[in-house]
């Protein structure tokens, strides 16, 4: 279970955060430090709080991997005909007219996961 969720976090964080790898190709140890203090820091949103339709809970790191999830719940419910996402999404698409309409948004909703507490365990 640790190691799973190690690797699964190692993910996360090699997408923004580069090791520095020694002399024997292996990441330094506050790099392998970073991951283990950060293993558990999970924060919970909805879809509904991302603009979706649902109260589906989404855990996650960074506000970038939950709004991949909540993303991808999103089309698969709307590939389903879910007719509450599928207005939900006209109406971000609506929203989203303009490069800083879509900023905007996104600064909202990641200040929103940025202010959540911290729930623990994934």
């Amino acid at each position: 279970m640790i190691a799973e969720r190690l690797y699964f976090q190692s993910k996360v964080v090699l997408m923004t955060k580069r090791p520095t790898i020694t002399r024997d190709n292996t990441p330094n140890q506050s790099f392998l430090l970073s991951l283990l203090a950060n293993a558990n820091k999970m924060k919970t949103m909805t879809c509904k709080q991302l603009g979706g339709a649902c109260n589906q809970t989404f855990n996650a790191n960074t506000f970038d991997e939950i709004a991949l999830m909540v993303s991808k719940h999103a089309r698969e419910m709307v590939g389903q005909g879910d007719a509450a996402h599928i207005h939900a999404m006209n109406d971000m698409r609506s929203r989203m007219n303009s490069p800083e309409a879509t900023n905007a948004w996104m600064d909202e909703k990641r200040s929103a996961f940025n202010a959540l507490p911290e729930t623990g365990d994934r």
